[in-house]
Order: structure tokens, then C-alpha cells, then sequence
């Protein structure tokens, strides 16, 4: 018998994105004591590449499509669905890991039905949401129904609360940091000499991002940096590692500027470690964000970070991270990378994981502090912990 607590997550996809990577640290954490079910909402296998890695855990994973084109029609088919699963399938728990405002009307279903913990953890500094959710006056709405159905509040950082919640449940907001397995991402001298081998840029600068290929991230900013880069630094390589809807068109702008020969798109990898390793500057442009995980994995592995001035500055943790407005445009952008090109700086490197630690990221704190919400509103306790409540 499965004696794990059972919490209900939603999502449209699981993917490598930052959301998903957070909660399958603390799923691979709590492995023996939580189950981290999903509800997704796509045709099974559809871009869900990464809900294995959550079976493999233990998890089950819930497919769910929607025929109905209409808005209207869609909304009533996504009620009806819902409605009828969540009185089927028994939950204590639902934790909705949202950058969107657009799953109010799940949290009220889970209210309706009698789902006595309704956790709302917020990512993000706006919404990714569609146009509805987008604008001013029916975000505001959706933000105080947010925090009106839901029984606990999470985010990522101080901004992340702030844009989610109405300020008077500011608060009541838990902020539970995106830990990371520090011992995996910390800077190896081995890992990056086979790493920049199988690039072929042992001799070059090496400027990297890790992102999905989407409007948020500023692909298109980056591709103009690099250029601008290049001009003055015939040896700068640039390493894109992600996937996402405008890949390819960030390959047409590569091949139209002609600097195909210099950049390298990666993919998806499951070693990032081993690529963070090898650059010597990470970039992160992005128009908002939380506090990116990304950003944590390139610190721990002491990389100088240049970050646009949108993204929280919480996201500083090592002094080799600096933050530039988006309007200084990527000549500017270029100046400052270039200026972060330097030798002997391996001890920094090596060390810089301890501030990480100190920082509070590690995983294992992370992860303990998220059970105790989980024990404290659950019926159930796993055996190995099992006390009473």
C-alpha cells in the first residue's frame, strides 16, 4: 500500500522549463514520502517529454484534452472534466505551480469539492497567460480570487509574491526558494575540458544560455548581442541550450546575420552541469522572470551571470552577477560580456557553490520545508515519519 502523501499538481506540459525542473528536485527529494501526481493538459506524450522522469518516481500522471473550440464551450467542457475528477479521485493536497492567472476556475472546482489544501505557488513576475488574463483590470480580479480560494501561498521570491498575490496577502506568502542538488552543479575542471572538446572551442570565449526558445526569454536580443560580440572577438563561440516554438526562427536570424558557424544549438541535454561548466559567461536576457533556476545552476558553477534589469534582483548571489536594462541594447550588452573575459579565475569558480549553500538553494532544506506543509494539512503520514498531528 502506498502510504506516500498524494498532492495533485496541474500543468499544460511538463518540459525542461524552470517550473517543472523545481518541482522534480523536491519530487526526487521526497520520492519516499510525497507522490507528485500531474494533471496535463495535452493529448498523452504531446510535448510531456519530461513526465517520465516523474513515473519513474512513482507518479501518476493524468492526460487530459479538450475538443471544444469555442471560449465559452471550452470553459464549460474544462468545469465539467474537472468537476468530475476531482470526486473521483481523492486529493488533500492540489499545488498549482502557475505563471498564469487562467487556473482560478480549478482552484474553485478543488474548493467545491472539498480539497482542503489549495496551494497556489507562484514562478513568475507576470503572466504568460492568454490576452484574458493579460490585462490590467481582469488580472486584478483573477489575482484576488487566487488568493481568496486558495488555503497556502508559495513563491519562488519576494517579486514572484508580489505579482501573484494582492498585497495584503503578501504576508501570509510562503517564499520557498528553488533549490538545486549543489554537489551536481558545481564547477568541475574535468567535466568542462570534455565538454568545450566536443564543441571544438577549447581555445574560444564561450557565452552560453539556457532557456526555452519562447518570447519571454529574448532570443532574438541574444542573437543581437552575439553578433555584436563577434565583430570585436573573432573567437567567441555561443551555446543555446533549450527547445521551444521559436527555435527555428532563431536559426533563420543565426544563418541571415552569418554567424551560423559560431553558434551551437544544443537541444535538450540532461548533463547542463557539464556545459555550464564549460562557458565563461552566462546570458540571460529575459523581458521577466521570478527567480529563474537557471540562474542558480550558473552561480553555483561560478559563472559571471549578465541578467536584464526584469528579472528580480533577489537572483544575485555570487558577486560575479550583474544586471543591465534591456533599452542599453546589445552593443552595450556586448561591451559588458566582453569585459567579463578573464583568466585565472578557476578558484573562484570552484568555490563559489559555497555561497550557493549559505544562500539557502540547497535542495535538502528546500525540500524539508515544503513537507512540513504538506504534513501539516494531510491526513496522511508516511510510515518511516509517521507522527501524530
Amino acid at each position: 500500500m502506498d502510504e506516500r502523501i498524494k498532492v495533485l499538481h496541474i500543468k499544460r506540459r511538463l518540459s525542461s522549463d524552470g517550473a517543472t525542473v523545481a518541482e522534480l528536485n523536491l519530487a526526487s527529494q521526497l520520492k519516499d514520502r510525497v507522490r507528485f501526481d500531474w494533471v496535463l493538459e495535452s493529448e498523452e506524450g504531446s510535448q510531456n517529454d519530461w513526465a517520465y522522469k516523474f513515473e519513474d518516481l512513482g507518479s501518476k500522471i493524468f492526460y487530459f484534452s479538450f475538443q471544444q473550440s469555442g471560449a465559452l464551450a471550452r470553459q464549460k467542457e474544462k468545469i465539467k472534466k474537472y468537476y468530475s475528477f476531482f470526486k473521483t479521485e481523492k486529493y488533500d493536497i492540489i499545488h498549482i505551480d502557475t505563471d498564469s492567472l487562467e487556473r482560478v476556475n480549478v482552484l474553485l472546482l478543488a474548493k467545491l469539492t472539498g480539497v482542503s489544501c489549495r496551494i497556489v505557488h507562484s514562478h513568475n513576475s507576470q503572466s504568460e497567460g492568454g490576452k484574458l488574463s493579460r490585462n490590467i483590470i481582469i488580472q486584478k480580479i483573477l489575482r484576488k480570487l487566487m488568493g481568496r480560494w486558495s488555503t497556502d501561498k508559495i513563491a519562488c521570491s519576494e517579486v514572484a509574491a508580489k505579482w501573484l498575490f494582492p498585497l495584503a496577502d503578501c504576508s501570509k506568502v510562503t517564499i520557498l526558494k528553488n533549490g538545486i542538488n549543489i554537489k551536481r552543479f558545481r564547477f568541475d575542471p574535468l567535466k568542462r575540458e570534455k565538454a568545450r572538446k566536443e564543441l571544438g572551442v577549447q581555445d574560444s570565449f564561450l557565452i552560453g544560455h539556457v532557456g526555452r526558445f519562447s518570447k519571454v526569454k529574448n532570443h532574438n536580443f541574444l542573437v543581437d548581442i552575439f553578433y555584436e560580440i563577434s565583430r570585436k572577438d573573432e573567437n567567441a563561440r555561443f551555446l543555446l541550450i533549450g527547445q521551444g516554438d521559436l527555435e527555428y526562427e532563431t536559426q533563420r536570424k543565426v544563418q541571415k546575420l552569418g554567424i551560423e558557424g559560431k553558434v551551437t544549438f544544443l537541444g535538450v541535454t540532461d548533463s547542463v552541469e557539464d556545459y555550464l561548466s564549460a562557458m565563461d559567461v552566462f546570458v540571460l536576457p529575459s523581458l521577466f522572470e521570478g527567480l529563474p533556476l537557471v540562474t542558480v545552476e550558473a552561480q553555483t558553477s561560478g559563472l559571471p551571470c549578465i541578467l536584464s534589469d526584469a528579472i528580480s534582483k533577489e537572483t544575485k548571489i555570487t558577486d560575479e552577477t550583474r544586471f543591465l536594462p534591456l533599452q542599453d541594447g546589445p552593443v552595450c550588452w556586448a561591451a559588458e560580456i566582453l569585459s567579463m573575459k578573464k583568466e585565472g579565475n578557476i578558484k573562484i569558480r570552484e568555490n563559489a557553490w559555497k555561497k550557493i549553500v549559505d544562500a539557502g538553494y540547497d535542495i535538502e532544506n528546500c525540500s524539508e520545508e515544503l513537507y512540513r506543509i504538506y504534513q501539516q494539512k494531510s491526513r496522511y503520514v508516511p510510515d518511516i515519519h509517521r507522527e501524530v498531528i
